[in-house]
C-alpha cells in the first residue's frame, strides 16, 4: 500500500520564481524522508 502525505511550503525570493522553489525544495528536503516530488499549486508576485 502507498502512502502519500502532503505538506505546504512557502518559499520566497528577491531573485525568481525558480530560486524560490528551489530553496523550498531543499529545506523541505532536510526535514522531510523520502521526498520524490513536488507539485506547484499557486504562484503570487508581490511587487
Amino acid at each position: 500500500m502507498a502512502i502519500a502525505r502532503v505538506t505546504e511550503i512557502i518559499a520566497g525570493s528577491p531573485k525568481s520564481f525558480n530560486d524560490a522553489m528551489e530553496k523550498g525544495i531543499a529545506r523541505a528536503n532536510k526535514t522531510l524522508k523520502n521526498l520524490q516530488g513536488a507539485w506547484v499549486q499557486d504562484q503570487k508576485i508581490v511587487i
